[in-house]
């Protein structure tokens, strides 16, 4: 079953690896919403949005997808200034679960 989830839900899994990121950013690394925002692309308003799970069922069951340890490798990538433009990196960072099929949660 290599990338079931690109073929059905690839609208909902970028909101859903960003609603992830914004709260790993927010939570546990304690960088503001603001900050948050401009690293992924987004508006504040977005990001407290993701910080509240205010999103849709589909967007919710997407996120329980995502590999955590690769999410978190990108945030740190993020915060240790490897990656200049978030917005590009979510878009790799999607091309690496679909290429290596790793979409499946493993804490």
């Amino acid at each position: 079953m290599k990338n079931r989830i690109f073929a059905n839900e690839t609208e909902n899994f970028v909101p859903a690896l960003r609603s992830y990121v914004a709260r790993l950013m927010v939570n546990k690394y304690k960088i503001s919403e603001q900050k948050t925002a401009r690293f992924l692309g987004v508006s504040q308003a977005a990001v407290s949005k993701y910080i509240n799970r205010v999103q849709s069922l589909e967007i919710i069951n997407a996120e329980k997808m995502i590999n955590r340890k690769e999410a978190e490798k990108f945030v740190i990538d993020i915060l240790n200034n490897k990656r200049n433009d978030a917005r590009k990196s979510v878009c790799k960072l999607c091309q690496f679960y679909k290429k290596n099929d790793c979409l499946i949660m493993n804490d």
